[in-house]
């Protein structure tokens, strides 16, 4: 047999499975509309499959832009391997912006989903820059990091091994809504020379 849980009307019933003793609920609001902490997440990845090179230069080499149609949470970026003609220490800018980014010349990274049963990934943009493109309205900055560039002479110098991560200490990623949403990252001042790098970034999207 199974085991009815019910409030006072009688058509509100929470049912205990009698085989499995499983009981299956989904979070809703109030307003009837599926909790976030519910949401049914499909996970992607995009890397750049060869070097990218960025130039030197302070406008954004990488930049996210939200979908249309689904709600995107960047994980974590991942960048490593950084080299320039000379060995110095740079600053990389992760920032949220309010409008899309436009110009420039970009390489399309494709959106792999982690799971082949989940549908196509819907960011509008997930680009690398090799020439500045001009960047949307900024909210702010949300993470940066400082470290030492190797420079492209092989020497004991090991490229730093850097990520910006989003989804830890219980944090839901950086939350993208709508088109105009987007995040890149950018150096803090012009380096010195042009930068070789390998990117990647990692990423969840969901109806709500």
């Amino acid at each position: 047999m199974s085991v009815n849980i019910g409030s006072d009307n009688s058509t509100d019933e929470l049912r205990i499975d009698s085989i499995s003793k499983a009981a299956r609920q989904t979070g809703y609001k109030t307003d009837g509309t599926v909790a976030t902490a519910y949401a049914v997440r499909d996970y992607y990845r995009a890397s750049i499959s060869t070097n990218l090179v960025a130039a030197a230069s302070t406008s954004p080499f990488f930049a996210i832009q939200g979908s249309s149609s689904r709600v995107v949470r960047i994980i974590a970026i991942h960048y490593n391997g950084m080299t320039l003609t000379a060995t110095a220490y740079q600053t990389i800018l992760c920032q949220k912006r309010s409008t899309a980014i436009s110009g420039g010349t970009a390489t399309i990274l494709t959106q792999v989903a982690n799971d082949s049963l989940s549908p196509a990934g819907t960011l509008s943009v997930c680009n690398a820059y090799t020439a500045a493109p001009t960047a949307g309205t900024l909210i702010g900055t949300l993470d940066s990091q400082r470290f030492l560039g190797a420079d492209t002479t092989p020497t004991t110098l090991i490229a730093e091994d850097n990520k910006f991560d989003f989804y830890q200490d219980y944090q839901d990623g950086i939350v993208l809504r709508g088109t105009s949403e987007g995040i890149t990252l950018s150096f803090a001042t012009a380096p010195a020379t042009a930068v070789t790098m390998a990117l990647s970034v990692l990423w969840s999207e969901s109806d709500v």
